[in-house]
């Protein structure tokens, strides 16, 4: 496999694409100019979607903004140095102490990295900024040492006056310093900034909460946004306290077959050097793709797109794989056919990247409750399958009842877990079955009541049955 054909669409993790490609290769969503950005004085705030959704792609595109000044935290840019199954308290109290320390880190990533060029200034008054903060909260018994400070302590009662008085004195000073220039602070890979997080919904929500109230204070100069995998949200959403004070800052990231079809049309154009706006996604397939005279574009494209669970990061390995196939040749149905078995292995143990936290050894209950099981069932077949295949199978049952997703459910809550987490999709006419890559929450009633259908991407290494229901 040659370094050039892997990648040749682009790199499946947008966190590692090249700068140049970013905004080329960026296909925009109808919800973009809800989100609370440029000069945007409220919006969407909290991005969600599971992994390979386009979060991290989307967090890259809104950084190249002209002008503006852009901290981010992730995996690889890490602040906070506290477990966050340790902070414990009311959203309502926790989120002051939050916000306080997403402002004094600002202040610090000004401090540190513009002191030296043609945003000195900005960087002074930061400093500036953050030493009052620290001179307020040298009122907290042991809250302080050596200027780091300990979270335990903020959240305490007697702390939040404090608290309150170094937040609104920090973020005064941040607002002065910034002299209405436009900045960002963007959290992604939440779960690696705050470990544990997913263990602590309360924490969740008062980093939310947190975010919500530096933004309310911020208008249009700085902009808060968390961009959250589906199962973190969810473990909130099943554990909420006040959900609804935050609930119309959420967007969920979803796709559809043109838009994913969209995504490849933008990179085959770039990389044959023409304007995609010049032509449809079509004519621009066929510089790469070929399929035969008797099926249309729609149809031959539906080869890939049917594969998708997460959206645009199943889309590129699966063009990258067929391309490898290929080599020289348009890629083809049969090109696309040979890696499915593969591909369908590695979704399957994917599982556990993004709702392990949540759902611990989800991806081996898929593996070992669905093997060989049909393809289409209604959805109380296929809480009946679970029944027979798990909660009364003596081994399975041995194998995940330690884990509470598991033992405390019913067979029913057991079918709405598979379609969260994108292995069941439920039909909704002769046309259309809808996933949680297009509509991540539905109830347990509608599936239950409904058709469903195992998603294309796991049949082929479950060897599942094809019905004639």
């Amino acid at each position: 496999m040659t370094k050039k054909l892997e990648n040749y669409f682009g790199l499946s993790d947008a966190a590692h694409e090249l700068q140049e490609t970013i905004v080329p290769d960026h296909v925009q969503w109808a919800f973009e100019d809800q989100l609370k950005f440029g000069d945007q004085s409220d919006g969407k705030q909290v991005i969600i979607g599971i992994k390979g959704s386009g979060k991290t792609a989307l967090r890259r595109f809104i950084e190249e903004r002209k002008d503006s000044i852009v901290w981010n935290i992730d995996c690889d840019h890490a602040y906070f140095d506290f477990d966050a199954s340790t902070i414990k308290g009311r959203s309502g109290i926790v989120k002051n102490s939050l916000a306080l320390d997403l402002l004094r880190g600002f202040a610090s990533h000004l401090t540190d990295v513009y002191s030296d060029n043609t945003l000195d200034k900005v960087a002074s008054k930061a400093k500036s900024a953050l030493e009052a903060g620290i001179e307020i909260i040298k009122n907290v018994p042991k809250a302080l040492t050596l200027d780091q400070i300990d979270m335990s302590e903020l959240v305490k009662p007697k702390a939040s006056k404090y608290v309150n008085a170094a937040r609104e004195k920090v973020h005064s000073g941040l607002m002065e310093a910034l002299e209405g220039k436009e900045a960002y602070i963007m959290i992604d890979d939440v779960e690696d900034v705050f470990p544990r997080l997913e263990t602590n919904p309360s924490f969740i929500e008062a980093l939310v909460r947190a975010i919500h109230d530096i933004n309310r204070m911020s208008d249009h100069h700085l902009h808060v946004l968390l961009f959250m995998k589906y199962g973190v949200w969810r473990q909130w959403f099943e554990n909420q306290t006040e959900y609804d004070k935050v609930a119309h800052i959420i967007q969920e990231i979803s796709w559809d077959h043109d838009a994913l079809c969209l995504l490849i049309a933008k990179r085959i154009a770039r990389i044959h050097n023409k304007d995609p706006r010049a032509t449809n996604s079509e004519n621009l397939w066929k510089l790469e793709f070929a399929w035969p005279k008797s099926k249309n574009f729609r149809s031959f494209s539906r080869n890939l797109t049917k594969y998708c669970v997460s959206g645009p990061r199943d889309m590129i390995v699966i063009a990258n794989r067929a391309k490898t196939e290929a080599k020289d040749e348009k890629i083809t149905i049969s090109h696309i056919k040979t890696i499915l078995k593969s591909y369908s292995e590695v979704k399957t143990y994917e599982l556990a990247a993004d709702f392990s936290g949540v759902y611990p050894e989800i991806h081996r209950f898929v593996e070992r409750v669905f093997q060989g099981c049909p393809e289409v069932m209604s959805g109380s077949e296929f809480a009946e399958w679970i029944e027979t295949h798990a909660l009364t199978d003596e081994a399975v049952d041995n194998q995940f009842r330690k884990w509470e997703w598991y033992s405390l459910a019913s067979k029913e809550r057991l079918v709405s877990i598979m379609y969260q987490i994108g292995f069941l999709g439920r039909r909704i006419n002769r046309q259309t079955i809808i996933y949680a890559m297009q509509r991540p929450t539905e109830s347990t009633a509608e599936l239950i009541s409904g058709q469903l259908e195992v998603h294309p991407a796991f049949r082929p290494f479950l060897a599942t049955t094809s019905s004639d229901k």
